[in-house]
């Protein structure tokens, strides 16, 4: 049941839900939050759902790379507000998400 339309719909299922929450606001976003912090906060926003270990992992992994990425000290602010963005999409659609 679970096929590309499935996913695609879900995704877009997804951003309409946390679109509407997205944060926009690079002055009010935190340019040191730990990869691990950005996690936490995107697991919160979606009511705390049970993650297995591999998801927080590889999420977590995610988060480090997109900080890592960000070498300019402009990019600090930036890099972290997209991240948590995606970071809630991304959870939205691990395969936890998908067994309902």
């Amino acid at each position: 049941w679970l096929d590309t339309s499935t996913f695609r719909g879900r995704w877009t299922a997804a951003n309409e839900v946390a679109g509407y929450d997205a944060i926009d606001d690079e002055a009010s976003y935190s340019a040191t939050e730990t990869p691990k912090a950005a996690v936490r906060k995107a697991v919160k926003f979606w009511g705390n759902p049970p993650l297995s270990r591999q998801t927080i992992k590889t999420l977590e992994r995610y988060a480090g790379a997109v900080g890592a990425a960000a070498t300019a000290d402009w990019q600090q602010d930036t890099f972290r507000l997209l991240r948590q963005n995606a970071l809630r999409m991304l959870v939205a659609t691990c395969p936890e998400m998908q067994a309902s």
